[in-house]
């Protein structure tokens, strides 16, 4: 399906497609939903066009109809109750970055303006690893599993083919030294090597322009089939928002960064 940049996203429609999704991945019919009791064709060919009504009881039946993994289908329970409240997502920490990471997996583009930090998407492991060397994981089996789920998070990304990524950072990234000189070189090599795949955009502001914008923070603009919406982190978890003042000032945003930035080659 084309991407329609200028759609309005919304939570109902992204959980309706991957509703849709799940269905035809564990190959059941929307025969097979009306045979399970769990609504007409109609009713679910309204749900997976994001028309609704959603409710939770109903999408947690069917993603036990599907197999869906208990984590998965958390998360998309959670979906169903927003479904009543306006496009925001506001995501917290027992499903932090579940929702970013599903419309990242199919994303026709991504454009992320970040400051002092790589971007995920182009980290090493050994820049991860270091990264999150001090943050304090319950236990060293769950610190694991967050290593593997990013390597998982890339392999789900750039695997496709199709990747399109902009990174406008700022130079602090470069220079801020995680774990040692030697990572950091291997990492600014992988930067180097990425931003030569077409469809990737990989720039820096130097800490020296004097007309650099001043920017609110890092955020994202990604953009799947159903739209184009603006995540940004908070302590709590992330946010996804759909409100097309928003998108359009994050779009502005991004213009100004790009301008003020350079390619990722001409650093030293």
């Amino acid at each position: 399906m084309s991407p329609v940049a200028d759609q309005t996203w919304s939570i109902a429609l992204e959980l309706g497609a991957e509703l849709k999704a799940l269905r035809k991945r564990a190959k059941k019919t929307q025969s097979d939903v009306s045979a399970a009791l769990l609504g007409s064709r109609d009713r679910t060919n309204r749900i997976e066009a994001g028309k609704g009504p959603f409710k939770w009881e109903h999408v947690q039946a069917l993603c036990s109809l599907y197999d869906v993994p208990a984590a998965h289908t958390s998360l998309l329970v959670e979906m169903a109750k927003s479904t009543q409240e306006k496009g925001d997502w506001l995501e917290s920490s027992p499903q932090r970055f579940g929702l970013y990471l599903l419309m990242e997996k199919r994303a026709t583009s991504v454009t992320t303006v970040t400051l002092d930090v790589i971007h995920g998407l182009l980290q090493t492991p050994e820049y991860h690893e270091a990264l999150q060397a001090d943050y304090p994981y319950p236990s060293p089996d769950d610190a694991v599993a967050q290593r593997n789920k990013r390597q998982e998070r890339q392999a789900a990304f750039w695997d496709r083919g199709d990747a399109c990524l902009k990174v406008v950072m700022s130079e602090a990234a470069l220079r801020r030294l995680v774990g040692s000189s030697a990572i950091m070189a291997e990492q600014i090599i992988r930067l180097r090597y990425m931003a030569r795949r077409d469809g990737v955009s990989i720039r820096y502001i130097p800490l020296d322009y004097a007309t650099a914008p001043s920017l609110p923070g890092a955020f994202t603009l990604i953009t799947t089939e159903l739209g184009t919406s603006a995540y940004t982190e908070h302590l709590g978890g992330g946010r996804v928002l759909s409100a097309p003042t928003i998108v359009t000032q994050a779009r502005a945003l991004a213009n100004l960064a790009t301008k003020a930035s350079r390619d990722i080659g001409e650093w030293q």
